[in-house]
């Protein structure tokens, strides 16, 4: 998935930084739904127990629609307290599995990045080999390998798979922050 093509096309996507859908595991959850109103759409929200799910859609975006019809992305961010202690973004790659494919491979990255605090590389060099390994797991994922990346120096743990009709999911978790505030006994 790695080509000139991808390359090109992920470093016009990290100079715009994928807006849309990022958060930070740990960041308070109001900070984030003000800060990214523009690029979501509410889709709903789930208690559970102490958990609160939020789904939203990512906004339609016009180039993404020419380059593979079809191609829409949905994120899940839940939290707990207000801070958000998980997310996951699905993304379906469209009508065209090779640029299909490759925007999810792009969007998966700076989502995943941005979940663990990972600075994106800015650097040409590093942007691509850190790129080609995620892609890397993004295509065993389509070939139905779930893949764990953990990142040396960050918390987070990244899990990216595809689900039962072929959507790239990508999860971002950190499971220390999942756990709820023990209450006092007695």
């Amino acid at each position: 998935m790695a080509s000139v093509c991808a390359t090109a096309l992920l470093f016009v996507c990290l100079q715009a930084a994928c807006p849309g859908a990022q958060a930070k595991l740990g960041e308070d959850f109001a900070k984030y739904k003000a800060r990214t109103a523009k690029g979501l759409i509410a889709a709903g929200e789930r208690k559970n127990g102490d958990a609160t799910n939020y789904m939203f859609q990512l906004a339609p975006d016009e180039k993404q629609q020419l380059a593979s019809p079809g191609y829409a992305a949905g994120v899940t961010i839940t939290a707990v307290n207000g801070k958000i202690t998980g997310q996951s973004m699905a993304i379906r790659p469209g009508n065209n599995p090779i640029m299909g494919g490759t925007m999810a491979a792009i969007h998966g990255f700076a989502f995943a990045y941005e979940a663990i605090g990972k600075p994106l590389p800015t650097a040409k060099p590093q942007a691509e080999a850190q790129f080609k390994a995620f892609s890397d797991a993004v295509t065993q994922a389509f070939f139905g390998n779930a893949q764990n990346l953990k990142y040396p120096g960050f918390s987070g743990l990244i899990t990216i798979s595809r689900d039962g009709v072929g959507n790239l999911v990508v999860v971002a978790r950190n499971p220390t922050l999942a756990q709820p505030a023990k209450k006092p006994t007695g």
